[in-house]
């Protein structure tokens, strides 16, 4: 079957279940006949690429925003490995000290919503804390562990999610410059809603599922500190990182 009559657009996540349709019918595999017969019916007809996002659970793409949400912040945990929040005093290197730290962090994320994007937001709050200790004159191990709460809402999901996270780190330090290895993994524990309208009959359905998802990674920095007047300091880094 051809899955693209004329003269009707359809954004990206339309074509992409157009496509699995498509192929699964032309492959004879079971159920695609009865998801074929709804598309061509009368009613369909009228406004397909509707129908087709009432087959579809209201938009497939809200379905990864809380993924997203976790890999893009799994980063942190790495630089909380190399983390030692104390006081630049007395021309000290930044970081050159042992300590123990704890903090809190909110964020919130919103994306307007676009032909091909159901649009959301999220919330997410993270606790943390950690500690540096040294190992030689020059060289120090850290580790951290952080736990967030996070909750995602479109107008086709309502998610929440409990995210944990540990890392350990290692650097030297030689003079004003530093480098330094880290390396985490963590996991987030996922309740999913998704909610979707039948096309032809205009029935409500809330499809609920848990999932896990697992994250690890590596980071290496390169830190140079130059000191100011006042205890003040500016200290550029690189961070190479992989996730």
């Amino acid at each position: 079957i051809n899955p693209y009559p004329s003269g009707i657009f359809f954004n990206k996540n339309q074509q992409s279940f157009l496509n699995y349709i498509a192929a699964g019918y032309n492959s004879g595999a079971f159920g695609f006949d009865n998801a074929v017969g709804r598309l061509v019916s009368n009613g369909a007809s009228a406004n397909l690429p509707g129908a087709v996002d009432s087959l579809n659970g209201a938009n497939g793409a809200a379905y990864t925003i809380q993924q997203q949400a976790v890999v893009m912040t799994s980063n942190s945990m790495l630089g909380n490995a190399l983390s030692c929040p104390s006081a630049n005093l007395n021309g000290q290197a930044f970081d050159k000290s042992e300590c123990a730290w704890a903090n809190i962090n909110g964020s919130q994320l919103n994306q307007a919503s676009l032909t091909s994007n159901p649009g959301f937001k999220i919330n997410y709050n993270t606790y943390a804390t950690g500690g540096q200790g040294r190992l030689t004159p020059d060289t120090y191990v850290g580790g951290a562990m952080r736990f967030g709460k996070l909750n995602a809402f479109s107008k086709s999901l309502g998610a929440s999610a409990s995210v944990f996270d540990a890392s350990i780190g290692i650097k030297k330090i030689i003079g004003s410059y530093y480098i330094g290895l880290s390396g985490g993994f963590g996991i987030s524990s996922q309740s999913n809603n998704r909610y979707s309208s039948d096309f032809l009959t205009g029935q409500s359905y809330n499809q609920y599922s848990m999932s896990n998802l697992y994250f690890g990674g590596l980071r290496l920095r390169n830190a140079y500190q130059f000191d100011g007047p006042l205890n003040s300091y500016i200290k550029p880094y690189l961070d190479l990182d992989t996730l």
